[in-house]
C-alpha cells in the first residue's frame, strides 16, 4: 500500500521558522529620528572649540620658547660679563706702568737733590708698592675676579676656565713687576757709581725705558690668554638656545 506524504507539515515548519526570525530581530523604536540637516550653530561651536585648543597649544609653545630664550640670553649676558672682566684685569695690570711715570719723576728729583741713589730707589719702590695696592683694591672694588659667578650658576666648568685664566694673568703681572724691580735695581747700581755727577733724567730715563719695555712684554704675554678666553665666551654667546639649554657648549669642553 502506497504511503501518502503529509503535505501539511511543510507549511507549518516554514511558518515556525519565519516566526522565530521575526522574534529575534530587534524592532526599531519609532520614536528615534535621525536629523540629516546641518546646523550652522553647531559648526561654529566646533570651530570655536578647535580654535581655542589651537590657541592654547600655540601659547604653550610660545611660552616655552620664550623661557628658553630668556635663559639662553642670561647665559650669554653672563659670558659677556666674564669676558669683559678678563679684559679689565689686563687693563688694571698694564695701568701700573702708566701710574709709575710720576713716581719715577719724583725719585729722579730726589736723587738730584740729595745725591742719594738709595734714597731715590726706596722712594720709587715705596710708591710702586702703593700703586700696586691701589690697583688691587680697585680690582676688588670692581669685583673683577668674581665676574664668573653669573655664569657659574649655569655651568660649573666656567669657574675653572675663569679662575685658570685669572691665575695666568696674575702670574704674568707678577713676573712683570718682579722684572721691573730687578731692572730698577740695575739702574740704581749704575747711578750709585756716579751719583756726584748725577744729572736730572740720568736715573729717570733708563727707568722709563725699562718701564715701557716691561709693559710691552706683559701686554704681549697676556694677549694670547685674553684672546683665548674671549674666543670661548664668544662661542657661548653665538650658541643656539637649545645648545645652551642642554649644556652643549664646545667652548667649555662639550656637554656636562
Amino acid at each position: 500500500m502506497t504511503a501518502i506524504a503529509d503535505t501539511t507539515s511543510a507549511p507549518a515548519a516554514q511558518a515556525t521558522t519565519t516566526s522565530t526570525k521575526a522574534s529575534t530581530t530587534t524592532p526599531i523604536d519609532p520614536k528615534i529620528r535621525f536629523n540629516g540637516e546641518v546646523n550652522l550653530g553647531d559648526i561654529l561651536t566646533s570651530l570655536s572649540l578647535l580654535i581655542a585648543a589651537l590657541t592654547f597649544v600655540i601659547g604653550v609653545v610660545k611660552e616655552r620658547r620664550l623661557r628658553r630664550r630668556e635663559y639662553a640670553d642670561r647665559v650669554r649676558a653672563a659670558a659677556s660679563r666674564a669676558a669683559v672682566a678678563i679684559i679689565r684685569r689686563r687693563e688694571i695690570a698694564l695701568s701700573f706702568y702708566d701710574a709709575l711715570q710720576p713716581a719715577i719723576t719724583k725719585a729722579d728729583m730726589k736723587i738730584v737733590k740729595t745725591k742719594d741713589a738709595i734714597a731715590g730707589r726706596d722712594q720709587l719702590w715705596s710708591d710702586a708698592v702703593t700703586i700696586r695696592y691701589d690697583l688691587e683694591k680697585r680690582s676688588l672694588d670692581e669685583k673683577v675676579e668674581e665676574a664668573y659667578a653669573g655664569l657659574y650658576e649655569y655651568d660649573i666648568r666656567i669657574r675653572h676656565l675663569f679662575t685658570d685664566t685669572m691665575r695666568i694673568l696674575r702670574g704674568i703681572d707678577d713676573d712683570g713687576y718682579s722684572h721691573w724691580l730687578d731692572v730698577s735695581q740695575d739702574v740704581l747700581f749704575d747711578v750709585a757709581e756716579k751719583v756726584n755727577e748725577y744729572q736730572s733724567a740720568d736715573f729717570g730715563n733708563p727707568l722709563r725705558e725699562a718701564c715701557n719695555d716691561t709693559r710691552v712684554t706683559v701686554a704681549a704675554g697676556m694677549e694670547g690668554t685674553v684672546t683665548a678666553f674671549e674666543t670661548r665666551m664668544a662661542a657661548i654667546i653665538q650658541s643656539s638656545d637649545i645648545d645652551i639649554l642642554k649644556g652643549r657648549l664646545p667652548a667649555l669642553g662639550g656637554a656636562v
